[in-house]
Parts: structure tokens; sequence; C-alpha cells
């Protein structure tokens, strides 16, 4: 029997070039779920925390084409990062705290539970959006030019419903 790969040189497959031009970005407001939450083993960038956001509504904004829309993060809990509110938990922290919910904080362990123990099925609302994306050289941060990803914030409530009318009445993405 044949492995997957033969399988696949033997059909001629060839992947799909990828590019920024073909990338479909979400911008806008939107209604998630928190859906998952898992600590990841460090794979050269740190240990963090994963999360994922089921999308439920488009407040405003463009639709997803994916089948299974959602937002993921990597949340760093590397001593240097831990507190960084761009990337690191106190984001995901903020985030939660902006809809009313307090986690619990422990080891890592104990964290991860205590985020799904308290915090998973919680509907979050996130502001959506391209950003350029970005390299280290030396002491410096420069773009990478051309090069961008989804990335996202969390909303309260309130806020999220100011911009889905905000954006509604600029105009359309």
């Amino acid at each position: 029997m044949s492995s997957i790969k033969e399988m696949m040189e033997e059909g001629n497959y060839k992947p799909a070039e990828s590019s920024d031009d073909n990338k479909f970005f979400l911008k806008g407001v939107y209604k998630a779920t928190f859906a998952s939450v898992a600590l990841m083993e460090d794979k050269g960038y740190g240990e963090s925390i994963y999360g994922a956001f089921q999308i439920n509504e488009v407040l405003s904004g463009n639709e997803s084409k994916s089948q299974f829309p959602q937002f993921t993060e990597y949340y760093s809990i590397s001593p240097e990062n831990i507190t960084n509110k761009k990337k690191g938990l106190a984001k995901l922290l903020d985030g939660l705290f902006s809809i009313g919910i307090d986690i619990a904080l422990g080891s890592k362990e104990e964290t991860v539970q205590a985020l799904t123990e308290t915090a998973l099925g919680a509907d979050v609302y996130i502001n959506a959006f391209k950003k350029q994306k970005m390299r280290k050289e030396g002491e410096e941060w420069v773009k990478n030019e051309g090069e961008f990803k989804q990335s996202f914030n969390f909303l309260t409530e309130k806020a999220a419903m100011k911009k889905a009318k905000k954006n509604e009445e600029a105009v359309p993405f």
C-alpha cells in the first residue's frame, strides 16, 4: 500500500501557491464564542496558551468564506511577554474581563483549567482587521513589505455595538 506522499506525487499534485494577494482577511465587528483553549509547548517562540473563537454573528463587516469561521491566537506565557497586551496572556485576560469574566490564575495547567471551566462557551466581541507582518532586525522591528496577517482585538458589548453602527454608516467594506 502506498503512502499518502507517494500517492500525491503519483497524481502530480502540486500545492497551491499562497500569497497575501489571494488570502481573505476579515474586517469588521463580530460576536464569537470562546470555543477552545490549550497549553502549547515551546516550539522556538516560548510556551503559549492557544485560544480559538468561533464566529456566531457578523455585527458589521465582511462574512467569512470559511466553513468554520474562527479567530485563533497564541498568547505568550513566557516571562518576557506574559504581560504584553498585544501578544501575551494579558490580551486574553483583558478580553475576557471586558465581558465580565475574571480568571483565577495559578500554574500554567491551573490557568488553562480555569479558562476551560470559567470562560469556555462565553461570547466575546471582536474587532477584526488586516495587520502588517513585522520582523526583528537587530534591535529594530521592520515591516515585511506586502505581507499581512489576520489580527483582532476584544471589545466590550457596548463598544462593539457602537463600532458596528459606525461601520454600517460608513462606506461598505
